[in-house]
């Protein structure tokens, strides 16, 4: 079987990423960890949001939707979808209210920064005046700002698409569980290179998280320590990577 245009593309940007190549870079999304997201990552699709199921009631696409512009109307019936990803895999509050109270999952995908042809950066701003089409996609109000959002943008009927990207890392929330993580361990397709979990350290007494090696965690522990068994015996046992 002929493979597809949009998998050959997609094999390139993890291939460029992983090639040190310019143009290229992780962005991540945070997940709860349960069937539906096992399911995307087991079977390599990313679930495609509706405009109206965003979390920010105030994001300027919303009110968009709700006018009266043809250009609107035609992209509504085409239905088109949202994914949204960040730049930030290490960040507290995303981890606490998208990452199911950092019990959850990151996971990091290689993209194409250079040519922006699918993912673009959101803009933050506090007055929304005048704004249309297309750039309702990618305004949020500046209160957003620390989540460092891009967004991909697809007209297309489906929530499930395959060929969009292909993960290289998973990160697990500071709260995860052994029996989730060997859930996900055992998920993990062949094109993840890096599986980690993400534990919070005092460096140079400042609160800081660190990413640590699941399967040596394990090794040692027996099981995924909790972060304040991990913060003990920091120093003594483990090095990390901020």
């Amino acid at each position: 079987m002929t493979k597809s245009h949009s998998s050959d593309l997609c094999d390139l940007t993890y291939k460029g990423y992983v090639d040190g190549a310019d143009g290229y870079a992780l962005l991540y999304k945070y997940q709860t960890i349960n069937e539906y997201s096992l399911d995307a990552l087991r079977n390599g699709y990313v679930y495609f949001s509706k405009p109206e199921q965003l979390n920010d009631p105030m994001d300027p696409l919303i009110d968009a939707m709700l006018l009266d512009n043809p250009l609107l109307e035609a992209m509504k019936s085409k239905g088109t979808k949202i994914f949204c990803l960040t730049e930030d895999p290490l960040n507290p509050a995303m981890w606490g209210y998208y990452g199911n109270s950092a019990k959850g999952m990151c996971i990091g995908y290689p993209v194409s920064i250079g040519n922006l042809l699918l993912f673009q950066p959101v803009q933050y701003l506090d007055d929304f005046n005048n704004v249309g089409y297309p750039e309702c996609y990618l305004l949020k109000g500046s209160a957003w700002a620390h989540e460092k959002e891009w967004r991909a943008v697809i007209p297309n009927p489906d929530h499930k698409l395959t060929q969009i990207v292909k993960p290289y890392s998973v990160f697990l929330g500071p709260n995860c569980s052994t029996s989730d993580a060997l859930l996900v361990k055992g998920t993990l397709p062949k094109s993840v290179a890096v599986f980690q979990k993400v534990n919070s350290v005092f460096m140079d007494r400042r609160l800081a998280l660190a990413l640590t090696d699941v399967d040596q965690l394990i090794e040692h522990y027996g099981e995924l320590p909790s972060n304040t068994k991990f913060m003990k015996d920091l120093g003594t046992v483990w090095s990390i990577r901020q």
